[in-house]
């Protein structure tokens, strides 16, 4: 991480008190964007882990058909 603790902390500071990313970036006399990548990685990391849950509903399917090529076997 390029960027030590002390900048981290002024920048998620500063977001949480409300100023803009802007007004952060002139004062710290880093880029914008810096402040903006800084600040959505901080926030990324505090939201906790993401779960997914999947129902994945699955049953045997059996076919009989004679044929072996150009067989188109529908749901039905």
């Amino acid at each position: 991480m390029k960027h030590n603790y002390e900048i981290i902390n002024l920048i998620v500071e500063g977001k949480n008190a409300g100023y803009s990313s802007r007004a952060i970036a002139d004062v710290l006399g880093i880029g914008k964007s810096t402040v903006n990548d800084i600040y959505n990685r901080y926030k990324d990391n505090k939201a906790g882990p993401k779960i997914a849950i999947l129902d994945v509903e699955t049953s045997a399917v059996l076919s009989w058909h004679f044929d072996r090529w150009n067989i188109n076997i529908s749901d039905n």
